[in-house]
Parts: C-alpha cells; sequence; structure tokens
C-alpha cells in the first residue's frame, strides 16, 4: 500500500502520522547513494519486522533520484508512507497507480490572517476573529511566530533552509510585508510574540491566550 501524507497543515498531519501507531523504518530519499532505499524496498533488510517504510519529502526537496525511487516504491511489497511538507501535484500523485492521498489543508482565513499582519492595522484583530472560526488558536500563534522567523530570514538576509524553500511567489509577498515593518520593528515584534508563545506553553501567561494576541496586534 502506498500512501501519500502531504499538506500544509503540518500540525495536523503529524498528528495523522501519529496516531497511526505505526513502527516506521525511515529512508532518506535526498541521498546520493540509494543502496539502503533499494534493499528495505525490495524487502531484503527490513528491521524488526517492521513493513512500514516512511520517506519524507520526496517531492518537495526534489530528489535526483527521484524516478528510480519512485520505480522501486511501486514495484515493493512494503507498505510505503511518504510525508510532504507541501501538497503533491497531481501529477506527481499519479507516478503511482494505487495510491491513498491524505491531504491536510490550512484554511484560508487563516492565510489572509498571516497576510494582513501589518503595522498600525486594525483590520488585522477583525481578520484574527475570522482566522478563529477555522482555526485553534494554538495553531494561529505557531503560524504567526513561523511568518515573523521568515519576513526575519528574508529581511536579514540570511541564507536559512526554510527561507530557501519557499516559493517565489511566498518569498515575494513576505518581502512586501516585511518591507513594511522593516527589520528592527520585525524583531521587536518577534521577541514580543515568542515571549506570548512560551509563556502559553509553559501555563504562565496572565490572561487567555486569544486576549494577549488582541493586545500584541493592537500594538503593532
Amino acid at each position: 500500500m502506498i500512501t501519500v501524507i502531504h499538506g500544509d497543515d503540518t500540525l495536523s498531519s503529524r498528528n495523522f502520522l501519529n496516531e497511526l501507531k505505526l513502527s516506521f523504518i525511515r529512508l532518506d530519499s535526498t541521498s546520493e547513494d540509494i543502496s539502503e532505499i533499494t534493499q528495505v524496498l525490495e524487502g531484503s533488510m527490513l528491521f524488526g519486522g517492521s513493513e512500514n517504510v516512511l520517506i519524507e519529502n520526496l517531492f518537495s526537496k526534489k530528489s535526483k533520484n527521484l524516478p528510480d525511487i519512485v520505480k522501486l516504491i511501486n514495484q515493493t511489497g512494503v507498505n510505503v508512507y511518504i510525508y510532504d511538507l507541501r501538497e503533491v501535484s497531481k501529477a506527481n500523485l499519479a507516478k503511482f497507480p494505487k495510491v491513498k492521498s491524505e491531504i491536510f489543508k490550512l484554511p484560508q482565513n487563516l492565510f489572509s490572517f498571516l497576510d494582513g499582519i501589518l503595522p498600525q492595522n486594525y483590520r488585522s484583530l477583525d481578520l484574527f476573529g475570522k482566522a478563529l472560526k477555522t482555526s485553534e488558536v494554538e495553531i494561529l500563534l505557531f503560524m504567526m511566530v513561523r511568518q515573523f522567523r521568515l519576513m526575519i530570514g528574508i529581511a536579514s538576509g540570511a541564507k536559512i533552509d526554510e527561507v530557501v524553500r519557499l516559493a517565489p511567489w511566498q518569498r515575494s509577498r513576505l518581502e512586501r510585508q516585511a518591507q513594511l515593518f522593516g527589520l528592527e520593528k520585525l524583531k521587536e515584534a518577534y521577541k514580543k510574540l515568542y515571549q506570548i508563545d512560551l509563556k502559553s506553553k509553559s501555563g504562565l501567561l496572565s490572561m487567555p491566550l486569544k486576549p494577549t494576541i488582541d493586545i500584541w496586534l493592537s500594538n503593532l
């Protein structure tokens, strides 16, 4: 069986993967040497009796050996789970004649909210309220932290992997958003947001998370 678990809602997809409660043999699709992948998928190197194989980011990291790995996956008798942080295209899914697709997408109003986080933009509070209708406040906070981390990476010119992997249209939108803040204001806002995240996880917030974020947004 071939199962592709993919999409930008990584929290939900990871939870789904964990809830399977399976023991996996994890394989690295980016290695130039695919001898281990070949041995495992041909069934000659299975450890502990496990017949479940997990391959992460097979498509998003564009392995040089992709055609060979796909061929091996289609020929194997073991259960293969492909986990990708991005949505796998229909063309790539079609490379497997028999495949189960489990896609986890973040709601569009979440991205509208993230894009609307701007200095002195009081509409962001309204966008935050709309995003809460479809996403948990903890997920929104996680995505806010990520958004600011990416903007700081772009504004500072840091060569971090998370920024390098961005699609051109994503980078362009983040560049425009970052320019409206400026690097110093981004760092200041991120520091406060990080403290909110840390205190929330530690149970040290002086008030519930939603009004705490409301205040943070109002003070941008």
